[in-house]
């Protein structure tokens, strides 16, 4: 955000470009470089909070690169501009799809024996060295894309008896969720939010597709 550093993969591993000092850096997970020569792993959905803040879903992979690979883990790590650190904390789950809200709290989706739902962190809390994972919020709701709106409301892109339908979370009790879309027999999906509360998402028809813009009274 800061358009100080460059995320990119080379070679299984992690890097930020310093565009201040010219140059590279590892950040990938020490506990991944200590894997055996079997595994591979791929850096996957990263996202930026600023420009000292990133998390990335990491996928593990067994094998080798030349040969199939089987996935095998899905975590979310997290560079804190000094170290990359394990949020999830969890090698029995598969974790992915990290967003950050704008004021500093990190959501990423997590499946673990048929369990699926949604931890929030709040971008403070830490025990030990590593995120508090007691302090997480965790929301019990099935969504396959989550983001966040311009005013920090989590929101949930998932399927519901075979259409797709935006979703809301109302904090207050953290299980709440209402289609705010108000189209229950359309696909709708992909919605993005400006700095002013305005906000549009795709509607898809038999007819064609459509992007519907409403303004902060969910007024088209």
């Amino acid at each position: 955000p800061g358009n100080r550093y460059l995320a990119y993969q080379a070679n299984y591993n992690l890097y930020l470009w310093d565009s201040k000092l010219s140059e590279s850096f590892d950040i990938t997970p020490i506990s991944l470089k200590e894997q055996s020569d079997s595994w591979a792993y791929y850096a996957y959905q990263v996202s930026w909070y600023d420009d000292n803040l990133l998390a990335t879903h990491v996928r593990m992979w067994s094998g080798s690169p030349d040969m199939d690979m089987e996935l095998e883990q899905s975590e979310i790590y997290l560079w804190n501009s000094n170290q990359t650190l394990n949020v999830s904390q969890n090698l029995e789950a598969w974790e992915g799809i990290p967003a950050w809200s704008t004021d500093g709290q990190l959501a990423y989706t997590s499946a673990n024996d048929g369990q699926r739902g949604i931890f929030i962190w709040d971008g403070q809390t830490y025990r030990d060295g590593v995120p508090d994972k007691a302090s997480f919020q965790y929301i019990d709701y099935d969504a396959d894309v989550i983001s966040w709106t311009s005013d920090n409301r989590l929101i949930m892109d998932s399927v519901r008896r075979g259409r797709r339908s935006w979703q809301k979370i109302h904090f207050g009790d953290g299980q709440t969720a209402q289609n705010f879309t108000h189209l229950s027999d359309v696909l709708g999906s992909d919605a993005r939010w400006s700095s002013d509360g305005r906000w549009a998402f795709l509607l898809r028809e038999s007819d064609g597709s459509f992007v519907i813009v409403r303004d902060t009274d969910n007024q088209e």
